[in-house]
């Protein structure tokens, strides 16, 4: 009984796996349709900012109040490259433009001087989804339009999960709440598009959480830290992806009853267990889109992420 349950339940998250996978897939094709020229003029716009603000902290003497421009450059830059090469082989590869001796957030700036790039890199080994978002409203705004409508969309979502509490009965967690949110760096967080893109996952999933009424004794929960899971793998560069593990299997330790231990912890393990299927899943079907252009280049890449990323990677830094 238990085996059969379990075998239906993976066959469920395959099937939502996969479909996120052709979905994820589908809409950067659809992104990459976008001419070049339609999102010169706000990519343009956008060079001042990344220039002025390189080395600025928001916070003078505090480093993790430091502006990721570095990382926001670079989504810039693949936002800008273009190559005459179908949409399907550049949602696979997201090209960025590379310069000698230069970083990607300079390289993006470097286009403008103008400045011929040296080459083109096929960065292949993330999803980048961040694009289906990013590359539209670059039809309308420019980098700072940007970091304004993360300041309105992110203080909205505070609010929701504010309100998600109170609904609930649940505003004694408020305050550590709000504590754990300006320990985010709030004044950093909406104005740099990567920290932003894995906030937006995390809170976006705890506000889901309580909005929708689920109790860790109900099965879908772990549909929900499924799908969180494949959104961090399509969004993140690798900022802190554990950040949407952590903030909503929060939400779900102060909704379990202190008498209910064991179901506690059997939500916890399956909540875990979900979002790493997600995550992990997800990447791997990001280097199977890309084998039938990269063939087995695309998995030396990816083992040599896997590598840098590890604790053996950390150790040689």
């Amino acid at each position: 009984m238990v085996l059969r349950k379990l075998s239906k339940r993976l066959s469920a998250f395959l099937i939502i796996l996969i479909s996120s996978i052709l979905i994820g897939y589908l809409l950067l094709v659809f992104v990459y349709c976008i001419p070049q020229r339609f999102l010169l003029v706000n990519l343009a716009n956008s060079v001042p900012v990344l220039e002025r603000d390189d080395l600025e902290d928001i916070i003078f003497g505090y480093p993790s109040s430091k502006l990721d421009v570095f990382t926001d450059g670079a989504m810039l830059n693949i936002a800008l490259h273009t190559i005459k090469e179908n949409p399907f082989k550049r949602a696979a590869a997201c090209y960025q433009y590379i310069y000698s001796e230069k970083s990607p957030a300079q390289g993006f700036i470097a286009y403008f001087v103008p400045e011929e790039p040296y080459g083109d890199l096929a960065y292949f080994w993330y999803w980048h989804g961040f694009l289906v978002f990013l590359k539209p409203l670059l039809l309308f705004f420019n980098y700072s339009d940007i970091r304004l409508l993360n300041c309105v969309l992110q203080t909205s979502l505070i609010a929701l999960t504010v309100y998600s509490l109170t609904k609930r009965k649940l505003t004694r967690y408020i305050p550590a709440l709000m504590i754990t949110y300006l320990f985010l760096m709030p004044l950093t967080l909406p104005l740099s598009m990567q920290y932003s893109s894995v906030f937006y996952v995390g809170w976006g999933s705890l506000a889901c959480l309580m909005l929708s009424g689920l109790t860790p004794s109900d099965e879908r929960i772990f549909s929900l830290f499924l799908m969180t899971g494949i959104l961090t793998s399509y969004l993140d560069l690798l900022t802190y992806p554990i950040f949407t593990l952590g903030i909503p299997l929060v939400g779900v330790l102060i909704l379990c009853d202190t008498s209910e231990q064991k179901r506690k912890a059997g939500s916890f393990l399956g909540c875990i267990l979900s979002w790493a299927f997600g995550y992990v899943g997800m990447w791997v079907g990001k280097i199977l889109i890309s084998f039938p252009f990269y063939g087995i280049y695309a998995f030396q890449k990816f083992y040599e992420q896997i590598r840098y990323r590890s604790l053996e990677g950390a150790a040689n830094e």
